[in-house]
């Protein structure tokens, strides 16, 4: 019996095969679709992956440039004519140039940590604290004079100028100094004051002591056969010529110094001044005692000037001391600034100094003799340091005083 399909035989409920010759559905379309989406996604890929590299390159860049900048500014810091320190607002010291080192006489690396206070003399430790809380307040710079010692003690008039770093979440971060040694500014006008005052006495003033003067000798004469009134004649004449004295230690203070340098020995420059004051030697039991370490004491400096520096020591020595008077010169190699110096020690055996003298040696008209003008170490101070070395008085525990002059050496 015939199918539905013509063909005899097959199952009229088989199900009907499909006719291979029949054309197929939209299918492929779903495909192409899907294959677009791919290359659109994978071009956005592209392009997003273009971008994160240009940002990336700008970041790069970015980044050199800050480094490039933090770099020079870490230069401008690092070698800046001008000291400048980075502290905590409590005052911890976080960052220091090469400059605030030298000018404090350590190393860079020793200052990391340290308290500012530290440097400050410490009369002066009261008033920073206050500078800080006043910082600490609302100020954001604040300019200021104070008193700051060296590593070692030497003090010196420091001018600072500092400023406050705020941050609006964390508040105050930290505080930027500048410090200036204002010392020798301060020296030259005190020195020009001086000298406009000694310029204002002197012409009136010195005339008035020489007419004095010849009259006085006129009268000595007149009353030899007076021992009496004879003695009142020099003690007049003893008055005159300290008062001539002191005219010429302050116009020594105030002049310039003019160094003619010279190579020269240093012990025959003390040798020199000791035997200068034979005069205040006569009829004491005065001696000096030498210790050269076998040093090589060759220098360059002005021999007559520093003649002048070991005059005025060996003086307020013998002044100090009673008999027997022993002066010793210590010398030992030492450092000044990098260079090669000799420190020269010059001690004595009599009462010391006390806490006062020590402060105040160096300063103009300050003395605790009966007699004398009080500027024999404010000269021997401003001649050593025009001579870039360095004076002050001996920390060592002993009996008597100790005055301590280093100089570099002619091999520096």
């Amino acid at each position: 019996m015939p199918t539905r399909n013509g063909h005899p035989n097959e199952d009229p409920h088989a199900p009907v095969a499909p006719d291979v010759g029949m054309p197929r559905a939209a299918a492929p379309a779903a495909s192409t679709l899907t294959v677009e989406q791919m290359r659109t996604a994978l071009e956005a890929l592209r392009v997003t992956e273009e971008e994160l590299r240009a940002q990336n390159e700008e970041l790069v860049e970015a980044r050199h440039e800050v480094e490039v900048e933090r770099a020079r500014y870490q230069a401008l810091f690092e070698f800046a004519p001008d000291a400048y320190l980075v502290t905590s607002p409590e005052g911890n010291i976080r960052e220091a140039n090469r400059a605030a080192a030298e000018l404090l006489h350590v190393h860079p690396d020793y200052l990391a940590g340290k308290p500012i206070a530290v440097f400050f003399a410490s009369d002066d430790r009261r008033q920073l604290r206050n500078q800080l809380h006043r910082l600490r307040a609302d100020l954001t710079r604040l300019v200021w004079e104070g008193r700051m010692v060296r590593r070692g003690g030497e003090t010196f008039d420091a001018h600072l100028t500092i400023g406050a770093e705020w941050d609006t979440v964390n508040g105050l971060v930290r505080l930027l100094w500048l410090v200036r040694d204002v010392t020798a500014a301060k020296q030259e006008e005190r020195l020009a004051a001086i000298g406009q005052m000694d310029a204002g006495l002197a012409h009136e003033s010195r005339n008035a002591l020489q007419r004095s003067e010849a009259c006085l000798e006129r009268l000595r004469w007149r009353l030899h056969e007076q021992p009496e009134s004879l003695d009142l004649v020099r003690r007049v004449q003893k008055a005159h010529d300290d008062l001539r004295r002191l005219f010429e230690d302050v116009n020594s203070y105030a002049q310039p110094l003019r160094l003619e340098l010279e190579d020269c020995d240093l012990s025959e420059v003390w040798r020199r001044a000791w035997a200068e004051l034979a005069f205040r030697r006569e009829g004491r039991d005065a001696a000096l005692e030498e210790d050269t370490g076998g040093l090589e004491l060759s220098c360059v400096c002005d021999p007559f000037r520093l003649r002048q520096v070991f005059v005025n020591v060996f003086d307020n020595a013998l002044a100090a001391c009673a008999d027997p008077v022993r002066i010793v010169v210590r010398c030992e190699q030492a450092s000044l600034r990098g260079k090669r110096a000799v420190r020269v020690a010059v001690r004595d055996n009599g009462p010391g100094l006390g806490m006062e003298q020590r402060r105040n040696i160096f300063e103009p008209f300050y003395t605790t003799k009966t007699k004398g003008t009080g500027l024999g170490m404010a000269i021997a101070k401003r001649i050593v340091e025009a001579h870039k070395g360095d004076i002050r008085v001996g920390e060592g525990v002993f009996p008597g005083a100790e005055i301590v002059i280093t100089l570099t050496t002619r091999q520096s």
